[in-house]
């Protein structure tokens, strides 16, 4: 009895320290843009607002319709426009991250469907400390 009690005890004490550890960040608007040829990549998007109080650092990205997803932004180089792969995407508490057209985004690659307007997929997003966030997607036309 002694045992359970005590058993019982921690995971009563440990529970708000793992309620800690669920980043607070919000995925809003998340959309990708169609395409119908697998072999080619697509684009997503979407508002990644922190709601907490310590900054939240993503570290990579999976979606369940892509076998690699990467988070890239949009840079001009010599006057070339090209895009290159973000390793950590940091949002300040409080702050918004915005995945745009143009600018920062999520590379879709090797994708194992077609994506098709109306659909929904789901990325998770890995974040640093061993958190995570799913974010559900729907595929539209810019």
């Amino acid at each position: 009895m002694r045992c359970v009690t005590s058993v019982a005890l921690l995971a009563v004490m440990a529970a708000p320290a793992l309620a800690q550890q669920e980043p607070r960040l919000w995925v809003d608007g998340a959309w990708a843009r169609p395409q119908a040829d697998v072999a080619r990549p697509s684009a997503a998007y979407a508002r990644l607002v922190n709601h907490g109080s310590d900054t939240i650092v993503i570290r990579r990205i999976g979606c369940s319709t892509a076998g690699r997803a990467e988070i890239h932004e949009t840079v001009t180089e010599n006057g070339m426009v090209r895009m290159r792969q973000v390793a950590r995407l940091s949002v300040a508490p409080g702050d918004t991250a915005s995945l745009r057209p143009g600018g920062m985004h999520v590379m879709l690659m090797a994708l194992r469907t077609p994506l098709v307007a109306g659909q929904t997929f789901t990325c998770t997003l890995f974040v640093r400390g061993g958190g995570h966030v799913d974010a559900e997607f729907t595929v539209r036309a810019p």
